[in-house]
């Protein structure tokens, strides 16, 4: 379905695309995104 955009097919052919599977990767990410700006905030000893 990702490379069937008409005109543009054979580019999107060519593009990489992969699926993420883990259930909550979401949740993952934001968690990580968290931790990095705890961690970069003004007065947070490393």
């Amino acid at each position: 379905r990702f490379e069937h955009k008409g005109r543009f097919s054979s580019i999107m052919a060519r593009v990489p695309s992969l699926a993420v599977m883990h259930p909550h990767a979401g949740l993952l990410g934001a968690a990580a995104y968290a931790a990095d700006a705890e961690r970069d905030a003004p007065g947070v000893a490393a």
